[in-house]
């Protein structure tokens, strides 16, 4: 075999072991997830965020993640963006994956301390990083 012919098929299989993970469906046909986003806030000191996410077919779903990085919520006021979660953070940098069994939920949390003085409307975005059922949920907020 030739070497250029070696590294073809090594490309091939590389690839392969990429490619984007089907999403499963639920039994309507829709997304196998269903999602929801509260805020609860503490007077305008923080805002606890949460996102529930709930297998809704009849088998386990494994969601696949290309990081340690699950989930993400960004706080916005009006559309400028004034905090988001994951720049805090560190992840792992390696593809895993999680299984919600059929009718398990799971839920991610995190809190926000604004800064003084920034009380007023905002609006939370709640995003589930799976590469194989992504979700976005919003919902607004006052501090």
């Amino acid at each position: 075999m030739t070497a250029s012919r070696s590294l073809a098929i090594a490309a091939l299989a590389l690839l392969g072991g990429c490619a984007r993970p089907e999403p499963a469906a639920a039994p309507d046909g829709g997304s196998p997830l269903l999602a929801s986003v509260q805020a609860t806030t503490f007077g305008s000191d923080s805002a606890v965020f949460s996102l529930q996410v709930t297998n809704v077919t009849t088998a386990p779903l494994a969601l696949s993640f290309s990081s340690g990085q699950q989930f993400d919520f960004i706080v916005l006021r009006g559309t400028q963006e004034v905090w988001r979660w994951s720049s805090e953070q560190m992840f792992t940098q390696a593809f895993r994956t999680e299984t919600l069994a059929p009718g398990e939920t799971e839920t991610y949390t995190a809190t926000w301390a604004p800064l003084p003085g920034s009380a007023g409307e905002y609006t939370v975005r709640a995003l589930l990083t799976a590469r194989n059922a992504p979700v976005e949920q919003t919902t607004r907020f006052r501090l």
